[in-house]
């Protein structure tokens, strides 16, 4: 009767094993899901990190140009497993990395050569350094100032050293600051009742662009729209080196927008408002030694200039286009 029963009709065991008070031979195995585990870890990490850091969103403008600039954050979710009845004792880690927009708010940033610190400006006229090793949860920059007063920051770049940084504002004066915003130089403004701008000691009208040479530490360039683009010396604030004068195809006076050097430092580079860009020798100021007169439609601004690595070709961007030149004959590619 009942053996058969037990033995013969396996749809009845449930029911025995409840009647008998048992519900199984020996000790089960605990399972565990990890894949839920470390999905609800991920979701209790992005929720903490949230409520501590907020939501930001890196934003740098700089005339037409959007760039979104994002910090990874990385975090390390250990997730322990343990069987008592085993013996087993398991560690598991992961690496979850989530993308945590952090807001600059500005249009120039510039991250020196060590790659250990940033420094940002804005339209609020504020310049801001970071420094990444230093920097709590919090993210903030360990120092602000204005270095330019009530002038919106145009450009920033470190010297090749990583020493200095070169502030290009709405002026007509750039400034020169150490690591920690302290100022180096202020260069000088010009005569602007002199219709010779070569004549001048510094630049009459408003900056638009500036960068440091690439192999001498002590020289940068500046452009501005009283139509030159000028050369300085760190050790001289009292006068220019060099003055060189862009010029339309009848010899008018044009405004460079934006200045570069060549990645050797021989050639000097500006893209100016009617769509051309002229090429000087560093030491020859008075003619261009290439041009390219049809570069970008006339009336568009050129806002940035880079030569490549080689120094043959140079890239450019104005208006709503990006083009590419051979540098030593002018010429689109």
């Amino acid at each position: 009767g009942w053996f058969g029963l037990i033995t013969g009709d396996s749809s009845s065991d449930a029911d025995v094993s409840s009647v008998m008070g048992f519900s199984g031979f020996g000790k089960k195995a605990r399972t565990f899901d990890l894949e839920a585990m470390f999905e609800q870890t991920r979701r209790t990490a992005i929720e903490r990190s949230q409520r501590v850091l907020g939501h930001y969103s890196i934003i740098c403008v700089r005339e037409r140009e959007c760039l979104r600039v994002c910090v990874c954050v990385c975090v390390c979710v250990c997730v322990c497993v343990s069987c008592k009845c085993r013996g087993l004792s398991v560690t598991v880690c992961r690496r979850l990395c989530f993308p945590r927009p952090v807001v600059f708010e500005g249009r120039p940033l510039a991250l020196d050569p060590s790659g250990a610190r940033l420094v940002t400006g804005g339209y609020d006229y504020d310049v801001k350094f970071w420094d990444f090793a230093g920097m709590d949860a919090a993210l903030h920059a360990f120092r602000s100032l204005q270095p330019c007063e009530c002038h919106q920051i145009r450009s920033l770049q470190y010297s090749v050293t990583g020493d200095v940084i070169l502030v290009v504002a709405g002026n007509s004066q750039a400034k020169v600051l150490d690591r920690d915003g302290f100022q180096v130089l202020e260069c000088i403004k010009g005569d602007q009742y002199i219709v010779d701008m070569a004549n001048t000691k510094g630049h009459t009208a408003m900056l638009n662009d500036g960068c440091w040479h690439p192999k001498i530490k002590e020289e940068f360039l500046t452009c501005s729209n009283d139509g030159t683009v000028r050369t300085w010396d760190l050790n001289s604030e009292k006068k220019h080196k060099s003055v060189f004068k862009p010029r339309s195809q009848q010899g008018k006076r044009v405004i460079p927008t934006c200045c570069t050097y060549s990645r050797d430092g021989k050639l000097i580079a500006a893209g100016c408002q009617d769509g051309t860009i002229q090429i000087w020798d560093r030491n020859l100021s008075v003619h261009t030694k290439f041009h390219c007169r049809q570069a970008h439609a006339a009336g568009s601004d050129t806002t940035c200039l880079t030569f490549s690595y080689d120094g043959v070709t140079l890239a450019s961007r104005g208006g709503q286009t990006c083009r590419c030149f051979l540098s030593v004959l002018g010429l689109a590619i």
